[in-house]
């Protein structure tokens, strides 16, 4: 499945709500409440809907049974060592 990961140096980043949603001025940025986890997965209507930047991520395929949640963010499963 197609998903998006967030590049490790935008970790912490706060999203803002897109130009003049809801009646929004432009000249403002209104937060929309999310800030981006490094390396966390998001699909590609969660990149829309957060209005996330596509410098901050990066296309990857991985297969859903290797990904997992951790605190409601959707990560992807290490390898295992051996």
């Amino acid at each position: 499945m197609k998903y998006y990961q967030v590049k490790p140096e935008f970790d912490g980043k706060q999203l803002y709500k897109k130009q003049g949603q809801r009646g929004y001025s432009s000249v403002y940025k209104v937060p929309n409440g999310y800030n981006l986890i490094a390396n966390e997965l998001l699909t590609e209507k969660e990149v829309e809907k957060l209005n996330v930047p596509q410098v901050c991520v990066d296309p990857v395929n991985v297969k859903k049974s290797e990904v997992y949640f951790c605190f409601g963010a959707r990560f992807q499963a290490q390898a295992e060592r051996t």
